[in-house]
């Protein structure tokens, strides 16, 4: 049994006519006959009682009608389903996040657009340091991520789009004895110990900060939550480097502008060209739904 031959089934029930229906069809009479001739020798039950003057459904041709409506009704829903998955807007995409992604507001801006874009898509988060993100999205263990990097550590087979650019800032303890100027140059920090974000695939924490002074720190301490950053240098523990957005206020901390800085940094959304098709869609579509 075809779909063809239900379909078929479907529109002779509905006009009772051999003529209408294979006009209704785009096909010529004799092959809608021998479709429906082929679908009732394979039921081994007659569909239509068929005369000179006219066609009715049998009494098995009127309960087998309910369920033809209802199985191609499946059908359609089933290949709905699968180009909607194709497309990337149903299904589920898993979203790699890091903490300047959403201290930025950058999440909620693609989350907004996803849900306009996509309604259907279930957006997995998962959280990963920046420096893993690349890899996880190219390995196929994240569809996509936010990540904040430096856009001269992204690897070729990623695409990547900017979401928003922003400076490497200092932080500062009140007390330093740069603190009252406006601006520090990397070279003013030679002797510093800095304090970096540490994460599985940097253990020092210091990818953003070397990078963005041009030389690899001389003394350092890691904590494994960005969030604390801020709060050992306020304690006079050391300094750091971080995105600008991961700026607050905190009383003993001050946060000054990186003279002549290596390179800024990026909240940059990053997905495998060939990785996963669908998801790759649905990051096309919610980016054509982000305001500019």
């Amino acid at each position: 049994m075809e779909l063809r031959q239900l379909r078929y089934f479907t529109v002779l029930a509905d006009t009772l006519h051999f003529g209408l229906a294979a006009e209704r069809l785009n096909i010529v009479q004799p092959a809608l006959s021998m479709q429906i001739k082929k679908l009732e020798e394979e039921l081994g039950v007659a569909l239509f009682a068929r005369s000179k003057r006219k066609v009715a459904l049998t009494h098995a041709g009127d309960l087998f009608r309910q369920e033809v409506r209802r199985c191609l009704h499946h059908a359609e829903q089933a290949q709905y389903i699968a180009r909607a998955a194709h497309q990337g807007m149903v299904g589920k995409l898993r979203l790699g996040i890091s903490s300047g992604a959403v201290e930025s507001g950058v999440l909620r801006m693609v989350m907004q657009s996803f849900n306009r874009t996509s309604p259907k898509l279930l957006i997995e988060p998962v959280e990963v340091h920046p420096a893993r993100a690349p890899a996880a999205v190219l390995r196929g263990d994240l569809d996509a991520a936010l990540a904040t990097v430096a856009s001269l550590t992204v690897p070729d087979g990623l695409s990547m789009h900017e979401m928003i650019v922003q400076p490497a800032i200092v932080v500062l303890p009140e007390n330093h004895p740069l603190a009252p100027g406006e601006d520090v140059s990397p070279e003013d920090l030679r002797d510093e110990t800095f304090i970096g974000f540490a994460g599985p695939d940097d253990i020092s924490g210091l990818s953003l900060t070397a990078g963005a002074l041009g030389y690899w720190p001389a003394s350092y301490r890691t904590v494994s939550n960005p969030s604390m950053t801020v709060g050992l240098v306020a304690a006079g523990l050391g300094v750091a480097i971080i995105p600008e957005v991961m700026a607050r206020s905190e009383a003993g901390a001050v946060f000054r502008t990186l003279r002549n800085r290596h390179y800024d940094v990026d909240v940059t959304l990053l997905w495998a060209q060939d990785q996963n098709p669908s998801a790759a869609a649905a990051v096309r579509r919610m980016l054509e739904g982000v305001p500019s």
